[in-house]
């Protein structure tokens, strides 16, 4: 896989070439087309998805401060009303902002946030842990799917974990990835030993996690760890 390079020349991270077209295309969208993406990267927690989104914010709109990275719904408004035509990732915590049952109490709310989202040519990018816990409505908006995992890998004697493999579905105007994918996930909801799940647009395998070597991070990454503890604390204390 090429790497991807910052302002000086430097490589940052590597990434699959059709995977960076993808992105680059939709940079395009929000930088010239007067539209907005949202797109949602799904799956388990600890397995990329933030790193992930990360990345993906890179390509699409470069360094990113950390305000743009919203782990509850507070933060996330405040990001979407100080932005335009840039990324904003709604991290770890920031699903239940999401989740149906506050959307349908706060369903006026959530259509002027999306009006804003779109008047504003923002990428969005949601990691959750699952997928069919989202509001229906943020699902139909979204142009692609993610599913990110981790797996195992052995390299000479020595096993690894792998970081954010991912699958891409992609809801393209005469090929939706996407739909198929939700109908899997409704299916296999009603019966769960069905596991075929459809064919992505692309897949990447992820990187190897080495707790000496961090992984990429598209802020401040001493700002943006402070802050993701202090979210997961406040929400242990409230199941506490």
């Amino acid at each position: 896989m090429p790497p991807v390079f910052d302002d000086d020349g430097l490589p940052l991270f590597s990434m699959p070439e059709r995977l960076h077209a993808f992105l680059l295309r939709n940079r395009e969208k929000i930088m010239k087309e007067d539209t907005m993406i949202l797109g949602i990267i799904c799956g388990k927690v600890g397995c990329g998805k933030s790193v992930l989104a990360q990345k993906f914010a890179y390509v699409i709109s470069g360094k990113m401060d950390i305000s743009k990275i919203a782990f509850d719904g507070k933060e996330f408004l405040e990001a979407v009303l100080s932005s335009r035509k840039e990324s904003i990732i709604g991290d770890e915590g920031i699903s239940l902002f999401f989740s149906r049952g506050v959307m349908t109490k706060q369903g006026r709310l959530m259509a002027e946030l999306m009006a804003q989202i779109r008047q504003k040519n923002l990428c969005v990018l949601i990691c959750i842990p699952n997928l069919l816990s989202v509001d229906t409505m943020i699902l139909e908006m979204s142009n692609f799917i993610c599913f990110v995992w981790e797996s195992r890998a052995t390299n000479k004697g020595y096993k690894y974990c792998v970081k954010g493999n991912l699958a891409l579905y992609p809801a393209f105007r005469h090929n939706n990835y996407k739909e198929r994918l939700l109908n899997f996930y409704r299916m296999r909801r009603a019966n769960p030993k069905f596991i075929r799940r459809p064919f992505p647009y692309l897949t990447a395998t992820g990187e190897y996690y080495h707790a000496d070597k961090p992984a990429f991070y598209n802020t401040d990454i001493k700002l943006y760890l402070k802050k993701k503890e202090s979210i997961l604390a406040k929400y242990t204390d409230k199941v506490n």
